[in-house]
């Protein structure tokens, strides 16, 4: 009678049939679900973003620093200290015993305090710009609630 072909042909047509008359309740969902769903995530990412700022990233980078900075300023003394001990051993007529030591020592000095200093600016500037900082995520979230609320309506 039919063949395969027009079989196939003829089950292609009746499901296409039976999917155009399927009621709007149980349709797909529409582009706007989809962007709904997709703006409510983008909510939950930016507050959770300006959470984990405000309670972990800046506490914690702020903590690390002064660490960091204490332990500079004891690396600085100790480098001081060192210079002032093997400056005693440069009194010789004709040479330097520890010159060698001692030159490391003065540039151990002054790395210590660049480092010092760099890290004093990184935490001063970390301070200045956490409101910033903090107003930028909180502006993602307002205006992630925006769009989810204008996708609601």
């Amino acid at each position: 009678m039919f063949s395969t072909l027009s079989r196939f042909a003829l089950l292609i047509l009746v499901l296409a049939a039976a999917n155009w008359a399927r009621p709007a309740e149980s349709a797909p969902p529409d582009f706007r679900t989809g962007a709904l769903a997709a703006a409510q995530r983008q909510r939950e990412i930016a507050k959770l973003e300006l959470r984990l700022f405000q309670r972990l990233d800046f506490p914690l980078r702020l903590r690390q620093l002064e660490t960091e900075i204490t332990l500079t300023k004891a690396e600085l003394a100790s480098h001081k200290r060192s210079v002032v001990e093997y400056e005693r051993f440069t009194k010789f007529k004709y040479s330097s015993v520890m010159f060698v030591t001692l030159e490391q020592a003065r540039l151990d000095v002054l790395e210590s305090e660049l480092r010092l200093k760099d890290l004093i600016e990184e935490k001063w500037l970390l301070i200045q710009h956490r409101s910033d900082l903090r107003r930028l995520l909180e502006l993602r979230a307002r205006t992630a609630d925006e769009l989810v609320d204008g996708l609601r309506r």
